[in-house]
């Protein structure tokens, strides 16, 4: 999705874990030349207690929607492209809702990968066996 829409810089957000630990902006950096923005501690901090007293639960208000808001646009005004919603409950918070930045939806990116690798395995293509 990033490399198809050209975004060399990113903005993160999701669980604490997500967006401190290098498993999702160490590969993007290294592999795939696209710099990875993220919030302060102190705001992953909020976003991790937003999201688990709040969005597991199936809460979902405007606060903590105009809160996420918030956050995007500090990643834009830093120059981020786009923003990764790496946590599955974010995408339900910002549903129809205009963001500053446009979202990339980690969840729908794997879904679309998988199904392209399921249909590249089930028809393969000339002289994929071989032939």
């Amino acid at each position: 999705e990033l490399a198809q829409r050209g975004w060399d810089t990113v903005g993160l957000v999701g669980t604490r874990f997500t967006m401190a630990e290098d498993f999702i902006t160490g590969p993007l950096r290294d592999r795939h030349r696209v710099q990875t923005l993220v919030p302060p501690p102190p705001v992953q901090g909020e976003i991790q207690k937003i999201i688990y007293d709040q969005l597991s639960v199936g809460q979902f208000d405007d606060a903590a929607r105009d809160y996420f808001l918030g956050v995007i646009d500090a990643l834009s005004s830093q120059g981020a492209q786009a923003v990764i919603l790496g946590c599955t409950e974010i995408p339900l918070l910002l549903e129809g809702v205009q963001c500053s930045l446009p979202p990339v939806d980690s969840l729908d990116c794997h879904c679309q990968a998988i199904v392209r690798y399921i249909l590249d395995e089930a028809h393969p293509g000339p002289g994929a066996d071989g032939l």
